[in-house]
């Protein structure tokens, strides 16, 4: 997987996959590191994306996902 960049404050951390009704969701958590550049915290993402391990995708569910607490 490519190098995912930094947006919204949000540094990619970790993604895990699942499968449903023949769609494919990544449940992305990020690290929020505010405007001081520290962590402060996790920040959890998920969206619907076409591939594993697609930086692309994972970018896309950072910026525009719907919010999680936990994996379910």
């Amino acid at each position: 997987m490519d190098t995912i960049p930094i947006s919204n404050n949000l540094k990619f951390y970790a993604v895990e996959y699942r499968r449903s009704m023949g769609k494919l969701y990544a449940f992305v958590t990020c690290i929020d590191i505010q405007s001081n550049g520290k962590g402060k915290g996790k920040k959890c993402y998920w969206g619907e994306v076409s591939c594993h391990h697609n930086a692309d995708d994972i970018l896309e569910v950072m910026r525009y996902g719907g919010k999680w607490n936990h994996i379910p």
